[in-house]
């Protein structure tokens, strides 16, 4: 159908009938980039129908505004629903992220100016995502770090008790030193059996409240290392014990095994894990010794009915005691503290019921 003022010079000539996608993108190309306000004549058949014929021409100026007001149109719609998106997404994250990290950063700030107030620690939401993982991380931190701060105090107030105690000590023991010098003259047999032992464990006495007061001030155990025969310690520590049978102690220590260490505080580190197992419920303890690579390993071994699998995780923390109830809980952490100072350690290689095995780690000497 021709219009009364159709044109009769046309610029650009699309025959739907004989195109292809790649020819009308090409022609589409050609049009937007020829000059001038061309006229573009379509011609076409509806619907495949070869016996009607549609032709049209259409001006490039008014296509072109018609195309600029719906792309007006779209870009509108386009910039009010991301406007909406964004308003939506923007109130989710202050309710759902922005003020539950202002309440942990709050709640962390305040923690830190009073880390001991336990009044500070609710707040668990429940969630599940990664900031419900980061509250319960934080409680749990909040949760040990009191503990330690638990334990410092007692240690502190422990270690103050025991400063004056031990101040008091030194003096008392000065004047049974001088009693002793007494007891060198006698003539008495059985006097002079016991006095080696009674002068021993008084000098040990000495030593120990001299490096007790010197950790006090300075926090470093001060030792005083030297070479000496490790079964012979182990004999004088058995003799201090006074175990009557049924108790049996054991030394299996090689008589020629020498090592280099304070030997005040290994006697009292062995002597802890002995008085241990006897409190435990042992009749036998076995002292052996064995050589792996450059450490001697020190096994203190008992029949006793073993230790709770609640507390070994926590068996070397301060006062959590293994043994019997009333027991301070220390023996095992001041044993593991001497051993480290010496540059070894302490470790439970096994435990159950009749078999219970500490082994005490320590650097050979040199010309071993």
């Amino acid at each position: 159908m021709l219009g009364p003022n159709m044109p009769l010079v046309h610029n650009v000539y699309y025959d739907l009938r004989n195109s292809s996608i790649p020819s009308m993108l090409g022609m589409m190309l050609q049009t937007a980039i020829s000059p001038g306000n061309k006229v573009i004549h379509i011609a076409g058949d509806p619907h495949g129908e070869n016996a009607i014929l549609v032709e049209i021409d259409v001006g490039c100026h008014d296509l072109f505004w018609q195309s600029m007001e719906n792309t007006k149109r779209a870009i509108g719609t386009a910039l009010f629903t991301a406007l909406l998106v964004s308003i939506s997404f923007y109130g989710f994250l202050q309710i759902a992220v922005v003020r539950r990290l202002q309440r942990l950063t709050s709640i962390i700030l305040d923690f830190r100016r009073a880390p001991a107030d336990a009044s500070r620690s609710n707040i668990c939401s429940g969630r599940v995502d990664e900031i419900g993982i980061a509250e319960e991380a934080f409680r749990q931190i909040q949760n040990d770090i009191r503990a330690a701060l638990i334990y410092r105090t007692r240690l502190a107030a422990i270690g103050m008790a025991v400063t004056k105690i031990q101040h008091d000590l030194r003096g008392t023991l000065s004047s049974v030193m001088l009693a002793s010098d007494t007891l060198e003259t006698s003539s008495d047999p059985e006097v002079q059996r016991i006095l080696p032992g009674l002068l021993a464990a008084i000098d040990r006495s000495v030593e120990l409240c001299r490096s007790s007061m010197s950790f006090a001030q300075d926090g470093v155990l001060d030792l005083n290392p030297h070479r000496f025969l490790l079964s012979t310690l182990i004999d004088e520590l058995f003799k201090e014990c006074h175990v009557k049978p049924p108790y049996e102690l054991i030394n299996q220590v090689s008589q020629e095994l020498h090592v280099v260490a304070d030997r005040v505080q290994l006697y009292r580190a062995v002597s802890n894990l002995i008085r241990n197992a006897l409190e435990a419920g042992a009749d036998q303890v076995i002292v052996s010794t064995f050589i792996k690579e450059d450490m001697l390993e020190l096994d203190v071994a008992d029949n006793g009915p073993g230790i709770s699998g609640k507390i070994i995780s926590r068996l070397f923390t301060p006062f959590m005691s293994s043994t019997k109830f009333g027991s301070s809980g220390l023996g095992l952490s001041i044993a593991r503290e001497i051993a480290m100072v010496h540059g070894g350690d302490v470790n439970l290689v096994v435990s159950g019921p009749g078999r219970t095995v500490f082994c005490i780690r320590l650097p050979l000497p040199i010309d071993y």
